[in-house]
């Protein structure tokens, strides 16, 4: 559950970011292993 910004639109940036590179993390993760790269 996501939590309102603490401080702000500087706090909700840094969250957005985080989930982004989660995302960007997964989505590379995926693409090893459908090409039988264990990372």
């Amino acid at each position: 559950m996501l939590k309102p910004p603490v401080f702000g639109k500087e706090k909700s940036d840094s969250i957005i970011l985080e989930l982004e590179e989660q995302s960007f993390r997964i989505a590379l993760f995926e693409l090893g292993t459908k090409h039988g790269y264990m990372q």
